[in-house]
C-alpha cells in the first residue's frame, strides 16, 4: 500500500491545561510532509482531496495532583470523531502517554481540519503531541 500524501507534525513544547477547561492541543510544526493533500495550519492539520486518511496521534500528559481525570478527543471540522478519544486517570506527579488511531473520509472538493482537545479535572501539561496522517 502506498500513499499519495502524508504529514507528520509534533510539538514537544509544554502546553498548559487549566483545570476543568477544554483546551485545544497544538500539533506544533511539520517534521516531515509530502504531497498536496495534507498540511499544518495554526497548529492543526488540514486534509483535502476525496479519499480515506489514516490518522495516528500520540499525546503525553502529566499532572501534579493525584486522581486527575483526563480526556483527549479528536475532531473533524469541530465534530467529535466517534471512537477517537482517550480517557484516563493519572497518579500524582506522573505522566502518561496515549495513542489514538483513527480513519477519516474526505469527500470531493472539501477541506477539513483535524483538531484535538484535552480536558483535565486538575491542572495538567501536555509535554508531547504528535500526529501522522496518510492519504491512502
Amino acid at each position: 500500500m502506498s500513499c499519495t500524501s502524508a504529514i507528520y507534525a509534533a510539538n514537544t513544547t509544554t502546553q498548559a491545561v487549566p483545570a476543568n477547561t477544554q483546551t485545544t492541543i497544538n500539533f506544533g510544526q511539520v517534521v516531515r510532509a509530502f504531497g498536496p493533500y495534507t498540511r499544518l495550519s495554526g497548529g492543526n492539520v488540514t486534509v483535502r482531496g476525496a479519499g480515506y486518511y489514516i490518522v495516528d496521534t500520540n499525546f503525553s500528559v502529566s499532572t501534579v495532583e493525584a486522581s486527575a481525570g483526563v480526556t483527549i478527543q479528536l475532531y473533524k471540522d469541530g465534530v467529535a470523531i466517534p471512537g477517537a478519544a482517550a480517557t484516563f486517570t493519572t497518579a500524582a506527579n506522573s505522566g502518561r502517554s496515549d495513542s489514538i488511531p483513527l480513519m477519516i473520509r474526505e469527500t470531493c472538493c472539501k477541506e477539513s481540519t483535524i483538531t484535538a482537545t484535552i480536558t483535565s479535572t486538575v491542572a495538567a501539561t501536555v509535554t508531547n503531541a504528535a500526529i501522522l496522517i496518510k492519504k491512502v
